[in-house]
């Protein structure tokens, strides 16, 4: 079979350690009980230490009392591989990689107590699992951020995202008003997104776009405040949009913005259900992040030619005065 992340032996040695091989790529087995990972109880995603993809959210992780990490189900059920194993006088059921091929452990039949399905994978040795980072500064979220122009299926449940926008709802707001909503569109609900696009764009049928993220968070504005300037309010609306974003990018998950002339349209607005004085701004798609197969160059910002003085002052701003 031929995996996404395709490399010859000789690069996993040099990209792996001797135990990292040893397991990954040899389907050896750590030594039970000895894994760093075997009480870790931290929320996050677990990923595959040869390729950063997906495997299993912390949720499904449970103490099956044998040794190893245990897990009752992966992110997507084509995260793994599973494989037909007679080796060593047994028969067992190897479970692998999907994107890359590595070994990753066994599906065992008994379950050893699983709250859900039968399947338990054991035999996952320290190397091959990470948690999602947890406790990064807001100055290294952001400096770490990027867009995705595609993401996997893997979405935020129902309370996490509560969580996230309970946050993201913290941006600066005159006078508390709180001029935004969020619509949650998931499933069924993403093709009357697909439908509308396509009705304003004067097109049958539906547009594809909506079917690109697992799960689709439209922007509203409520422009209800007479007194507020309309653009401080779409500001207001904007700012949760992006530091929702962030949060959710932190959180391990992919998101990229779309919006385009028609957010304004009729039609999208009988879709989303918009009461009077509500415009649609635009969509978050969220899903999860896909694995890389080749280093992304991050493109810096030269902060000192967006930062300028008032007019009438000195012509060049000196770095020594920032804190005047």
């Amino acid at each position: 079979m031929t995996y996404a992340v395709d490399k010859s032996d000789d690069q996993w040695r040099a990209e792996l350690s001797p135990e990292q091989y040893a397991v990954l790529r040899q389907a050896g087995t750590e030594r039970a009980w000895t894994g760093e990972l075997l009480d870790e109880s931290r929320a996050g995603l677990y990923t595959c230490a040869a390729c950063n993809a997906e495997l299993f959210q912390s949720g499904t992780k449970f103490d099956s009392h044998c040794g190893w990490p245990s897990f009752y189900e992966s992110v997507r059920p084509e995260a793994v591989e599973l494989i037909e194993d007679n080796s060593h006088g047994m028969q067992r059921t190897e479970v692998r990689c999907a994107n890359c091929g590595s070994h990753l452990g066994h599906v065992f039949p008994d379950g050893f107590g699983t709250p859900h399905r039968r399947p338990v994978l054991h035999e996952l040795a320290v190397a091959q699992l990470h948690p999602r980072r947890q406790g990064m500064s807001a100055l290294e979220a952001m400096r770490d951020r990027r867009s995705w122009s595609k993401v996997t299926d893997l979405a935020p449940t129902g309370p996490e995202l509560e969580a996230f926008v309970a946050a993201a709802g913290r941006v600066a707001d005159h006078k508390s008003l709180k001029p935004w909503r969020l619509i949650e569109i998931r499933g069924a609900d993403r093709d009357i997104l697909a439908r509308a696009l396509n009705k304003a764009d004067g097109k049958k049928g539906m547009s594809s776009k909506p079917r690109r993220a697992p799960l689709i968070i439209a922007v509203v504005a409520n422009l209800r405040s007479k007194k507020i300037p309309a653009w401080e309010q779409e500001a207001v609306a904007s700012g949760v949009a992006h530091m929702l974003s962030l949060v959710l990018d932190e959180a391990g998950f992919g998101v990229f913005w779309r919006t385009d002339d028609r957010t304004r349209s009729k039609v999208l607005a009988k879709a989303h259900g918009l009461d009077k004085g509500e415009v649609l701004l635009g969509w978050l798609y969220i899903g999860g992040k896909p694995p890389r197969t080749r280093a992304t160059r991050r493109k810096t910002v030269d902060a000192a030619k967006h930062i300028s003085r008032m007019p009438g002052g000195k012509k060049k701003r000196s770095v020594d005065e920032t804190r005047l």
